[in-house]
């Protein structure tokens, strides 16, 4: 019955659609969801013959960790496969689980993700950000409701993982819910390792609530972080160019440091 519930979520979500909101990120973990293409037959060489010998003879350890690579890397299919193996071996570990769905996420497998992640999260309750992975599967599936609950249960569980609020952020400013979004934006702002994306789209929220020096602000703390943010860049342009941070703001930027 479970899978056939989440199958039900697939179809229902691939019917609805997505809309985007221009300059809002906050999307996978540590950067943007990418649109992939069926990857290309490699041709077999002898390199490539030994590299696959050299697969299947290694040890699960090594596989995880070869997995997290080609993640890192952009390979997301060969990844998936790698995970899938791991799973196979580890089905009592979450992180696998929680990597897989990641992965998915990237191929855009919405419905196998949350799967997993729900699995994931079966087999470690207490972490949150599995939680966030499941609130973004949620969000691609236009369960908005869903996606809501599950990044307020990640940010519960988790409450140092600043990913957890930009994402429930950036699903408040989908929502048109300015002010939700700069609340918790504000909040995961005070973090030691909020990212450059969590203070574009404060900035985003701050702006479409009318306050457009504390626009300005955010975005220029998401350029300070990341000169190569280029949604903040140009969003900080457009608004005039640098800005100087009040003592809440200042306040703010210490405390995310």
């Amino acid at each position: 019955m479970k899978r056939l519930y989440y199958g039900l979520v697939v179809a229902a979500g691939m019917a609805m659609g997505m809309t985007q909101m221009t300059g809002c990120s906050g999307k996978a973990e540590s950067e943007p969801l990418v649109r992939t293409t069926a990857p290309v037959p490699a041709i077999e060489t002898p390199g490539r013959k030994a590299e696959s010998v050299k697969s299947q003879t290694m040890s699960t350890e090594m596989r995880y960790a070869n997995a997290l690579r080609l993640f890192d890397e952009g390979s997301y299919y060969e990844a998936e496969t790698e995970f899938e193996k791991v799973c196979g071996a580890w089905p009592k570990f979450s992180k696998p689980f929680k990597h897989l769905a990641r992965t998915q996420l990237k191929l855009e497998k919405f419905g196998e993700a949350l799967e997993n992640a729900l699995e994931a999260v079966e087999l470690n309750p207490k972490d949150g950000t599995i939680d966030n992975v499941i609130g973004m599967a949620y969000m691609e599936l236009d369960d908005f409701d869903s996606a809501e609950e599950s990044f307020k249960t990640a940010i519960q569980k988790s409450p140092e993982f600043p990913w957890s609020y930009n994402n429930l952020g950036y699903l408040r400013i989908r929502k048109s819910d300015f002010a939700g979004a700069k609340d918790i934006l504000t909040e995961g702002g005070k973090l030691a390792k909020a990212p450059a994306t969590l203070f574009n789209n404060l900035g985003i929220a701050m702006e479409k609530s009318g306050d457009m020096e504390a626009a300005r602000a955010a975005y220029t703390k998401a350029v300070d972080l990341d000169p190569k943010h280029a949604s903040a860049a140009l969003n900080l342009a457009r608004l005039g160019g640098p800005a100087e941070c009040d003592s809440t703001t200042a306040q703010m930027a210490t405390e995310s440091r």
